[in-house]
């Protein structure tokens, strides 16, 4: 397979092996044809060479709305390692799994982290010279445009660098998709590749552009937001709905009122993103199993035939923006008094639960779920009929080798006790708040109640509210939640609809805004092995 995820199933090559692991695999050969599998001696695993280390996965989180409401437990009840100490400064950036990975094994040279630190430092400049245009303290710099480029390249070299066998995503991969197919299920092969494209955004270095990175990205958001084994939906545009726009990723919050005009400018903006997306991700499929020349040539024809398109796509935003600002401001969803306090009061006590059982997650995870660098590793078992297990250092092809994971002390069993831990932990806290939780219940269906009684007086008290009613009242909860949470979310309004600012400008602005936010970061997992899937 070109670039870092390399196939291990061609024939006729043996491995780079140390010495003694090639002895072993000689000598397994030797016995398995010379003797019986009962008076085999397998090899003392432990005087052998060590494997490499298994390490971890670290995906980004995926971008809220404006004004949605950030779920602090979710993350934590997650029973896989916990993010590296460092990581938070790369959310947004294209290398953040990378070196998400490197800083749980420590595997930083001095080189890299000053390579790191200066890209922190060039990148903190050109955001504050954003900041200052968003607070509409000045304008932007001459020249600011061609330097977020060329911060951008930075990025992309970065990631190309820091990424090596040991840390590629699907270097032990013993699967493909793309035809031929020979997985039945069709669920396990939606979300094997789910995985694959997720990967594709990160790891792989066949030329894709940063917009088809992020696009693909905001495609595999959708994808895991259905269900990684669920089919898509071209998205709906809907008045005073969501909208996924650009940069790539973040969303937008349509009018309550849209003209005829700027609704099917919507549309169409939508149906050519969503042409954009599916080539690329159908692409990716099919390449996934593809030969080397048609692997070098598919990529290069998708680059090509996608560049003019998303140009337009960003001219097409560009226009929608200007609509969107032409627009007369709308009156903002909000309730009147006593219902505004009554609504923050219920939030407010509802967020106070849940960031009691989120600090309770953090103390378990603390104790049993911190990543602990070479901790688990890799052996390959040969199909010998000795069953002799042979760890190897380096990844080659080699037939008769199948791959497992050895999780070795403090390690082993982790993920299951964990699991248990933080399982346990929850019950005991909903049972300690079980009255504290049933008092702020009662008080969110009060508070619907008065919501109804003042939207809809003429609507019965003990008649069944209609689906449609309850919809639009929990949207108008919805949205009064949201207005109140908008002052964190200034930098990412401006990134997403305000007009004046480059594609290049808006990503930098937006990554800046998610790094504001302090989203929670998603917790480690395993990279794919053989027929083995990370979740």
């Amino acid at each position: 397979m070109p670039g870092s995820d390399r196939r291990i199933s061609l024939p006729g090559v043996l491995p780079r092996l140390p010495l003694t692991a090639l002895l072993a695999v000689l000598l397994a050969a030797l016995a398995s044809a010379q003797a019986p599998v009962s008076q085999v001696t397998l090899p003392d695993l432990n005087s052998l060479p060590r494997p490499p280390a298994r390490v971890p996965i670290f995906f980004p989180p995926g971008p809220p709305p404006p004004g949605g409401e950030i779920d602090p437990v979710t993350p934590l009840l997650e029973p896989n390692w916990d993010p590296p100490a460092g990581l938070e400064p790369y959310v947004g950036e294209v290398f953040y799994p990378i070196v998400g990975s490197r800083l749980a094994e420590r595997d930083l040279s001095r080189r890299q982290r000053a390579r790191l630190d200066a890209y922190l430092a060039r990148r903190t400049d050109l955001v504050a010279a954003l900041q200052a245009w968003v607070d509409r303290r000045a304008p932007l710099p001459s020249g600011h445009d061609e330097a977020v480029r060329q911060l951008e390249a930075e990025a992309e070299s970065l990631r190309v660098e820091l990424i090596n066998d040991s840390y590629a995503w699907g270097v032990y991969r013993g699967w493909r998709v793309g035809p031929p197919q020979t997985e039945k299920d069709e669920s396990v092969v939606r979300i094997r590749e789910f995985q694959v494209l997720r990967a594709t955004v990160f790891y792989y270095t066949h030329g894709l552009s940063l917009e088809q990175r992020w696009l693909l990205w905001d495609h595999v958001l959708r994808r895991g937001a259905s269900g990684p084994g669920q089919a898509l939906d071209i998205p709906a545009v809907r008045p005073g709905g969501l909208l996924r726009f650009l940069p790539a990723g973040a969303q937008i919050r349509l009018p309550r009122t849209l003209p005829d005009g700027l609704r099917a400018e919507l549309e169409a903006f939508v149906a050519a993103k969503d042409v954009l997306q599916r080539d690329l991700a159908d692409t990716i499929v099919r390449l996934d199993s593809a030969s080397r020349r048609e692997y070098v040539d598919g990529y290069k024809a998708l680059v090509q035939r996608q560049r003019l398109p998303i140009l337009e796509l960003e001219r097409q935003a560009e226009a929608i923006r200007a609509a969107l600002a032409a627009l007369p401001p709308e009156e903002p969803v909000v309730l009147p008094e006593p219902l505004a306090s009554q609504a923050r009061a219920y939030q407010t006590d509802r967020e106070a639960l849940q960031a009691g059982l989120a600090a309770q997650l953090r103390e378990v995870r603390t104790r049993v779920l911190r990543y602990r660098p070479g901790s688990e590793t890799l052996m390959w078992i040969s199909n010998f009929k000795s069953g002799a297990m042979v760890p190897v250092t380096s990844i080659g092809p080699f037939t008769s080798l199948q791959a497992m994971v050895v999780e070795t002390p403090p390690q082993r069993g982790r993920a299951e006790q964990a699991w248990k831990q933080l399982s346990k932990a929850r019950e005991t806290y909903e049972q300690e708040t079980a009255a504290r939780r049933e008092e702020v219940a009662v008080a969110g269906e009060k508070l619907f109640i008065d919501v109804l009684a003042y939207f809809s007086p003429e609507t019965p008290a003990d008649q069944p509210i209609p689906a449609t009613l309850a919809n639009k009242l929990l949207a108008v909860l919805a949205l009064n939640e949201a207005a109140g949470r908008m002052d964190r979310y200034e930098s990412y309004v401006a990134a997403t609809v305000r007009p004046g600012l480059t594609p290049a400008q808006r990503r930098l602005l937006f990554g800046q805004a998610l790094r504001d936010l302090a989203l929670p970061l998603p917790a480690g997992i395993r990279r794919p092995i053989n027929d083995m899937s990370a979740p």
